[in-house]
Parts: C-alpha cells; structure tokens; sequence
C-alpha cells in the first residue's frame, strides 16, 4: 500500500516537469521549422531534403499535441532506452523513422 502511494506521488510530482518539458520541446521543434523553411538552398536536393525534415518535425509536433502527459511520465518510468539507442535502432532498419518513438 505504501509503494502505491508513493508511486502516485511520484507521478504527480513529475507532471509539472512533464509539462514544461512538453511546451519546450514544441517550441524548439516549431523554431526548426521556421528557421528550415526560411533557409536558402543551393540546388533541389537541398530543398527536398529539408522539406522531408520539415515533414518529419511537423509529424513529431502533432504526435506531442495528442499524447497525454501520462504516456511520457509512464514510458519515462518503465523504459530504459534514451535517444541514442532509439537513433541507432532506426538506422539499422533502414532510417524509417518513428514518431512515436522519438517523440517519447
């Protein structure tokens, strides 16, 4: 009973930071947009392959619009991957990138 109930009040402690973390994070994914859509390109290549960037960031915006904090403070408790094993997964199956998986 009392793992319970600090296991609740860990939660509930962690919700302010969650917050917090998630307007930050939006705002610094919607800052890369501006900045990549304002950016000059030399040749085509360059200009698709920011748009796939641009595409890519709006997908992990909207993602983090819909997810409820309590998904992050879940996955953050139960999962013991970080950033980088989830890059290094990605890049061994091909680069496909997952939204979710990044945005969490």
């Amino acid at each position: 009973m009392d793992d319970e109930k600090s296991f609740k009040k860990l939660v509930i402690s962690l919700v302010p930071a969650v917050n917090q973390a998630k307007v930050h994070t939006i705002n610094k994914l919607s800052n890369q947009i501006k900045s990549l859509s304002k950016r000059k390109t030399k040749n085509d290549e360059e200009k698709v392959q920011n748009e796939r960037k641009i595409q890519r960031i709006s997908e992990e915006v909207a993602f983090l619009k819909k997810a409820k904090r309590n998904d992050f403070i879940t996955f953050s408790l139960t999962s013991e991957a970080n950033f980088d094993e989830v890059l290094q997964n990605e890049n061994k199956i091909g680069g496909k990138i997952d939204v979710q998986a990044r945005a969490f």
